[in-house]
């Protein structure tokens, strides 16, 4: 089961792993803006094929926070809740309804 993942609210990958306890990755760059839709002219040429790498690189930021890119494993919801709030202090962007879900699936 995912409690979040990677996207424009999260920086964080959150699941309950198969092997037990809980998997945490942490993204190790982020999208910053939309890139323009490649070209529907194939075979590309050199130079459209050199604009769109530029391109792509220009849609990524590589995040230079301390644990970007690291992967965590923890057996507890407690210890999971516990990196997060560290992630969060570091500037990472946690969602709040993964605490919610780690909440209620604690509680029940």
């Amino acid at each position: 089961m995912s409690y979040c993942r990677c996207g424009d609210d999260s920086d964080v990958y959150l699941y309950a792993d198969v092997c037990g306890g809980y998997t945490i990755h942490v993204a190790q760059n982020k999208k910053i803006k939309e890139m323009t839709p490649m070209s529907e002219k194939f075979p590309l040429t050199e130079e459209d094929r050199e604009q769109w790498v530029r391109e792509w690189d220009e849609c990524w930021e590589i995040i230079t926070l301390p644990d970007a890119g690291a992967s965590f494993r923890f057996d507890t919801i407690d210890e999971v809740i516990e990196k997060l709030n560290d992630l969060r202090t570091k500037g990472y962007l946690v969602p709040e309804y993964a605490y919610e879900r780690l909440e209620r699936e604690k509680s029940s």
